[in-house]
C-alpha cells in the first residue's frame, strides 16, 4: 500500500503502549503501562478499518451495485429489476466478503447484519 515507515511507527506507538492511571476526585493510582489498541473514538479507528477491510471493498464484484465500507460497518447493494438475479448477485458477494473475512481471521456479525428490499 507504499505507507511510509515514519506513519506506521506512530500507529504503532498509538496502540501498543499507554501510561494510565485511576483518579477519584483527589487521589490518583500509581501510573501503569497498558497495552490496549486504540481508545474509543480514536481518530485512527476508522482509518484502520478502511485499512483493514479494503480486500473486501476493493475486489467487489462485478454487476449493478458496490460494496462500501463506513467506520465500523459494511454494505453490499445490488439493483435490478429481476428479485432472483439481485439475490444471487448479492449472494456471491456476500460469500466472498465472508471468504475476505475468514482469510483474515474475522468474522461477519450476523446478529447485526439486515436485509432490506
Amino acid at each position: 500500500m507504499r505507507i511510509t515507515p515514519a506513519l506506521i511507527i506512530c500507529i504503532g506507538e498509538a496502540m501498543l503502549k499507554r501510561r494510565v492511571a485511576m483518579r477519584l476526585g483527589s487521589w490518583a493510582s500509581h501510573a501503569c503501562t497498558i497495552i490496549p489498541g486504540l481508545p474509543q473514538g480514536s481518530a485512527l479507528s476508522p482509518v484502520l478499518f478502511n485499512v483493514y477491510t479494503v480486500g473486501i471493498t476493493s475486489s467487489q464484484l462485478e454487476g449493478p451495485g458496490r460494496t462500501l465500507s463506513f467506520m465500523d460497518d459494511g454494505l453490499a447493494y445490488r439493483t435490478g429489476k429481476d428479485r432472483q438475479v439481485i439475490a444471487s448477485s448479492l449472494q456471491k458477494e456476500l460469500d466472498r466478503m465472508g471468504a475476505c473475512c475468514e482469510a483474515n481471521k474475522g468474522k461477519i456479525h450476523l446478529g447485526k447484519a439486515t436485509v432490506l428490499w
